[in-house]
């Protein structure tokens, strides 16, 4: 039987976030040595390694991440590896390895080797056209190992709502990607956190 692979970043003090955020923070609130108990208090925005974005994040909605359907970041997934050719992920590529029964489809672009560097937040860059692509093929979920969807020569958030205002939910900053077959069981469960705009999440995979 095969097993669950953790595809989550791990956060501690050597996690260098997206530029511009207030990095994570840990604090001792109880300690064993003194309380005979543990406990810690974290401080952090919940766009921060591996994560989910939910519409609100770029659109003027009441309802947050706790309106997301679960069975949306639960089922069968599809791993696609286009090719990346001047900065910019190939359409073609992503069209042509498609199957049409995956409703999420994980980008691999191997771009977690540059994790924890600057060079991370320079990433790859879809072209405008796969969004056609995935309207057309009612894509649910669509999680690559990158920091961020972006389009070629546009504003960074502008892929953010095309996506979302279509429901197509964003799961940012994978790792283990070349762990997964083409088609796995993939689970990325949001916390329920009324009004979020996004969740830090536990995504795990199976290959099928």
């Amino acid at each position: 039987m095969n097993k669950w692979i953790d595809l989550t970043i791990l956060l501690d003090k050597n996690y260098l976030q997206y530029p511009g955020d207030v990095s994570f923070k840990v604090e001792e609130e109880k300690v064993f040595s003194k309380d005979n108990y543990n406990m810690k208090r974290l401080t952090t925005n919940m766009h921060i390694g591996t994560h989910i974005d939910a519409p609100k994040h770029v659109l003027d909605l009441a309802e947050g991440i706790e309106s997301i359907n679960i069975n949306q970041v639960i089922g069968k997934a599809i791993v696609l590896e286009p090719r990346i050719i001047n900065s910019v992920i190939n359409t073609l590529d992503i069209i042509n390895q498609y199957n049409t029964d995956y409703k999420i489809v994980i980008i691999k672009t191997n771009h977690t080797e540059y994790l924890n560097t600057d060079k991370y937040y320079d990433y790859p860059a879809f072209n405008r056209d796969v969004l056609d692509f995935l309207i057309e093929n009612n894509i649910d979920v669509i999680a690559f190992d990158m920091p961020s969807p972006k389009y070629v020569d546009e504003e960074l958030l502008e892929m953010h709502k095309d996506l979302l205002s279509r429901n197509i939910l964003i799961v940012e900053n994978l790792t283990n990607l070349s762990k997964l077959d083409k088609c796995v069981d993939f689970i990325a469960l949001p916390l329920k956190i009324k009004g979020f705009d996004g969740s830090l999440i536990r995504c795990v995979a199976k290959n099928r």
